[in-house]
């Protein structure tokens, strides 16, 4: 990702260069010692408060709490992780939205990521190990806390199966060679894991970026492989008896997809940011597609307006075929920075053709700061 779309929405510098400066979600850098070894840690915190416009009812909880660390070993050998302890309450809240409270308060550990960077030929070839979000996508690789919204785009919960993005236990291959005034690279995923599958997954991406003036370009394809008939995230629509035999058999490519992003950055505000994604996923012998746009002004360092559109399409069943139902979603919110380190999230989301969601306003207060 480009240097620009990296200050904007990115947690951390990753790629072809170690990790000498770190940035935490809230977009605040904290320098690295330049001595080797060296290392980090961030800890932080987030709590929302939820307001059903038609139940007419809120709820009030702890979100998260964030422990990050990393570092680098040695000129060519870095390290990044990221744990959460996830309350119960907002898992109930991306989970099931339209409901109350479906559990008891209580903390749940999730391993977000936790990998290695080998730089095997510097500037040219990056090795990552262990468990890492995919780079399938730009808004899959952040962090819920690192992402301009409180919520990931819906084709990653109903597509993936993953609320925080989807993570893959295995090896990445990241040729990046310049071209130029080009950016370029190639990159590989082999991995078990995606949305709790124990089957291999393959992912084949081909990132590319240019600046020009005020303005950063990125431009992004990738293929994704999987195994249909192995817990597919759109099986939660399938009728309790339905056969499953009328799934694709196998490893296949099951999704594909594009992405852009613009960033227009003559100084550090105003400022615009604009990305927009689309994907196609296969279930059985149906390509369903979805995908979303959003926008960011930044009108000062301490406020910006964020905006964003999804669309996709999910399986409706009837006693004789597989359909298929459009949703739509609209998203606008405000964020706020009133100190450094600390971010409040204002939305007002409302959905249609859904039995899913409702209309609601959430608010979220996210911190992060430099042990």
């Amino acid at each position: 990702m480009l240097a620009a779309a990296v200050f904007l929405i990115s947690p951390y510098v990753t790629g072809s260069q170690p990790l000498q400066v770190q940035q935490n979600p809230l977009g605040t850098l904290i320098p690295q010692d330049e001595t080797l070894p060296s290392f980090f840690v961030e800890m932080g915190g987030e709590s929302f408060y939820k307001y059903g416009l038609d139940s007419k009812k809120g709820i009030l909880g702890l979100s998260a709490i964030m422990i990050d660390a990393g570092g680098n070993i040695s000129p060519r050998l870095s390290f990044f992780s990221a744990f959460h302890f996830d309350s119960s309450p907002w898992q109930d809240l991306i989970n099931h939205p339209m409901g109350e409270r479906e559990s008891e308060p209580q903390l749940e550990l999730a391993v977000e990521e936790f990998f290695m960077n080998w730089l095997a030929i510097p500037e040219i070839l990056t090795v990552s190990a262990g468990r890492r979000f995919s780079r399938i996508s730009y808004a899959n690789q952040l962090h819920l806390s690192d992402f301009q919204f409180n919520m990931k785009p819906r084709v990653f919960t109903e597509y993936f199966g993953e609320n925080h993005g989807l993570a893959l236990d295995g090896i990445r291959l990241k040729y990046h060679p310049q071209i130029g005034a080009v950016q370029a690279s190639l990159q590989g995923e082999a991995a078990k894991g995606g949305y709790a599958s124990e089957q291999l997954v393959l992912t084949a991406i081909l990132d590319l970026g240019w600046q020009r003036g005020s303005f950063d370009f990125g431009w992004r394809a990738f293929g994704y492989f999987d195994h249909q008939e192995n817990n597919h995230p759109l099986m939660k629509y399938l009728p309790a008896d339905k056969d499953l035999s009328f799934l694709q058999q196998g490893l296949d490519l099951n999704a594909w997809g594009a992405g852009l992003n613009i960033v227009w950055a003559p100084m550090e505000a105003p400022r615009a940011f604009f990305q927009a994604e689309w994907f196609n996923r296969s279930f059985s012998d149906q390509n369903l597609k979805g995908g979303y746009a959003m926008a960011e002004w930044v009108h000062s360092p301490m406020i910006s307006s964020i905006y964003m559109v999804q669309q996709l399409q999910i399986p409706d069943f009837s006693p004789t075929q597989m359909n298929t139902l459009t949703e739509k979603a609209l998203t606008l919110g405000i964020s706020v920075k009133p100190i450094e380190s600390h971010r409040i999230n204002f939305e007002y989301s409302q959905f249609s053709n859904s039995s899913f969601y409702n209309k609601m306003l959430l608010a979220k207060w996210s911190f992060m700061v430099n042990l």
